[in-house]
This record gives structure tokens, sequence and C-alpha cells, in this order.
């Protein structure tokens, strides 16, 4: 006791140090545990998402291109196959083999051509939907036996079928003028 009359008791530091002794190792050990969980999802979700949206670019323009590739062809067979040797070359110059550790052989890019239909007959619109999918890495998810994922994404462009030429004929064959702006009433 002391003198004012207040009774203050100390415990023994050494008396508390045996059953509390090793506790925080504990629980480092098992926080350690759920924030690499969390830091290797953060960081392989932050990849994924960087691809995607490199994917995403990739396939709209590999449409654009399949779409524009379709004039290339004197039969319909010949237009699908330049349409998508076009839809490949746009996909491959917007997601260069390889790319942030993707599986080149495990990427794929299908174009589909799908003429628009409305009450059963064609509106003379034609859709090209490409489909790309990608097999990306994982660096820290590998910890929970996720190696890879993969990641696809589609891009879609419309155009009109129809093809129109515009030819004027400026040699006279179809009749002369007499005059500056008098067009003449008989071919001859």
């Amino acid at each position: 006791m002391d003198t004012a009359g207040t009774n203050t008791q100390t415990y023994p530091l050494a008396a508390r140090r045996p059953r509390e002794k090793g506790i925080a190792i504990i629980v480092a050990t098992v926080m350690l545990m759920f924030t690499v969980a969390i830091v290797g999802l953060a960081i392989d979700g932050g990849l994924a998402y960087f691809v995607k949206g490199r994917l995403m670019a990739a396939v709209d323009a590999a449409a654009l291109g399949a779409g524009r590739g379709l004039n290339l062809g004197d039969t319909l067979a010949e237009a699908q196959t330049e349409a998508t040797t076009s839809a490949q070359r746009f996909f491959a110059a917007n997601f260069p083999s390889g790319f942030m550790g993707t599986d080149p052989s495990k990427t794929t890019i299908v174009p589909d051509f799908q003429m628009i239909m409305s009450g059963g007959q064609p509106t003379g619109v034609l859709q090209v939907t490409v489909t790309g999918e990608v097999t990306a890495p994982t660096y820290f998810m590998k910890i929970f036996s996720k190696d890879n994922m993969r990641i696809a994404a589609s891009g879609t462009a419309t155009r009109r079928t129809l093809v129109m030429m515009l030819i004027l004929d400026v040699s006279g064959s179809m009749g002369g003028r007499s005059s500056v702006g008098t067009i003449p009433t008989t071919v001859g």
C-alpha cells in the first residue's frame, strides 16, 4: 500500500511472458498467408486486366479488318478466306505473339460472318464477329495451383453488302457536243 491509501498492485513482468511467448509469430504467419494471397490476386488480376484490354483492341481491329477484307474475293469462299486472313493480320499487328507472357500456341482467333435478317429477309447488313482467346500466365497464384488463366474477348463490326460503282463516260462516244453546254439531240 502506498501512503495515499490507494492499492497499487504490480504484476511481475516475468509472470506474463511464459503464457504469451510466440503468439505474435503465429498471428504474423497466419496474416502473411492471407497477405500473399491478396497481393497475388491483385498482381495477377492486374495482369489479366491489362492483357484483356489489349486483346479487346486486337479483336476490334480484326473485326474491322475482316469487314474490309470481304471486298477482296470474287466468290463467297474467296471473300471469307481473304477476310479471315485480313482478320489474322490485324490481330497480329495489335496483339504481338507472346504479349505479356501469353502462350502463342494457345492463342485462337475465330471470325464469324452473319447476314442480319429482319422478318426473315436479309437487310443488306453483314455482321462480322471476331472472338479471340489467349492463355496468360500467373505469377503469385501458382501457390494455389493456378498456373494460367484463359482470357477471351469479342469484337463486332458491320458493313453493307452493297458495292456500287459509278462510271462516267467523258470520251464523247455517246455523242458529240456542238458547243459548250449544249447537249446534242442526235448521235452522229
